[in-house]
């Protein structure tokens, strides 16, 4: 669990507001301390499908989350709350965020990682 701030709210915004909500997990999305980062592409030469170095993609700059996905507003416990999923590209768990404002420019994040794995696969 985490409280995240909305510092530079426009006056009269509220996170109560479903659209400075959605802003603020928009922004949340792309802050390279969090979602917005990104890892070095790593080719595999002889897979006719992998696009890692056609036309000179930059190889650094490869997202390592996709996100948002399965978005939705749902009603728990007499709040709304923000959902949406995020899956990693390169490795890692997925992550499901939940989102529901405490204040007008406070929102609860709850977060919950989730690690596929199947023990008796090859």
């Amino acid at each position: 669990l985490d409280v995240l701030e909305a510092r530079n709210l426009p006056v009269n915004a509220s996170l109560f507001r479903r659209e400075d909500l959605k802003d603020l997990a928009q922004s949340f999305l792309i802050n390279p301390s969090y979602l917005g980062s990104y890892h070095r592409g790593h080719s595999e030469g002889y897979d006719p499908h992998d696009l890692t170095d056609f036309l000179g993609l930059n190889r650094e700059q490869w997202p390592d989350y996709l996100g948002p996905i399965n978005s939705q507003w749902l009603e728990r416990n007499g709040s709304e709350w923000l959902y949406f999923e995020v899956q990693p590209l390169w490795g890692g768990s997925d992550k499901f965020y939940w989102l529901s404002p405490i204040g007008h420019q406070r929102c609860l994040l709850a977060l919950f990682m989730v690690k596929r794995r199947i023990h008796n696969a090859g």
